[in-house]
């Protein structure tokens, strides 16, 4: 009887493992899948012109910066934080930065 449970729990922990392995395999394939798509909708922010990336409050730079990243770090996030805080130094007065 606890030979039957010993093996029993065995498998059972077996593919418990084999769960978490594929849970964890998709979240990693998740990952990559979003970072390329952003990659390639932030590489789309290149084809417009200087005056139209300083609307949105960015700078070709920023934009060749954020794309700079590893490949499975999201570009669009890291643009978000590079735009948010040339807004914060803006508003401390440390830089002024857009042109009106």
């Amino acid at each position: 009887m606890s030979t039957i449970r010993s093996r029993n729990s065995a498998i059972y922990g077996l593919f418990d493992n084999l769960l978490r392995g594929a849970a964890f395999g998709l979240a990693v394939l998740k990952r990559i899948h979003e970072a390329r798509r952003s990659r390639a909708i932030t590489q789309l922010l290149l084809t417009h012109d200087d005056r139209m990336l300083n609307d949105i409050g960015v700078s070709r730079s920023d934009v060749e910066q954020a794309l700079s990243v590893r490949w499975d770090v999201d570009p669009a996030t890291m643009l978000a934080e590079i735009r948010r805080r040339r807004m914060q130094a803006e508003r401390q007065g440390l830089i002024q930065w857009r042109v009106h």
